[in-house]
């Protein structure tokens, strides 16, 4: 069996940026700057593809207002790209949970991150690659870039 061209379509992409908050980043200070930077190239990336961009924090509002009333089943979204801190925590859930739910899943490891070196690598080469594609930030950047459509205007 040849393997397909990796391909996504804006309209039922979105990606998907977990955790990435002051006081996560400040937790990690010798690698923050490193994950700011590449995370905001593939955020910029993606809103160039007309890549929907989300942004997860872990705090709610009371009454959970940030929550739209039409998000039942994704809006039509059927592709996440995933990034977070870290990769044992949310990361880990998040994949499991949205695999489970039958999202096509793509993670940009050189966005993710996780105290533990040997975890993270282990995560990656095992659980994240038997339920997502693994992209590097170059690979992500040319895919998104293969996807870009010119004039469209950038999403928040």
């Amino acid at each position: 069996m040849t393997a397909q061209p990796l391909a996504i379509t804006p309209a039922r992409s979105a990606l998907l940026v977990m955790h990435y908050q002051t006081a996560i980043m400040d937790l990690f200070p010798s690698v923050a700057p490193r994950l700011l930077a590449n995370t905001r190239q593939l955020c910029d990336a993606a809103r160039r593809a007309g890549v929907r961009v989300h942004f997860a924090k872990i705090h709610f509002s009371p009454g959970y207002p940030e929550v739209s009333p039409r998000n039942k089943n994704g809006q039509g979204i059927d592709t996440l790209i995933m990034v977070g801190v870290a990769s044992t925590g949310v990361m880990l859930s998040s994949i499991a949970h949205a695999s489970d739910a039958d999202y096509r899943l793509l993670t940009v490891k050189d966005c993710c991150y996780d105290p533990d070196p040997v975890v993270h690598d282990h995560l990656f080469a095992t659980a994240f690659e038997s339920r997502t594609t693994v992209l590097s930030l170059d690979d992500a950047l040319s895919l998104l870039a293969a996807t870009a459509r010119p004039g469209l205007p950038p999403n928040e």
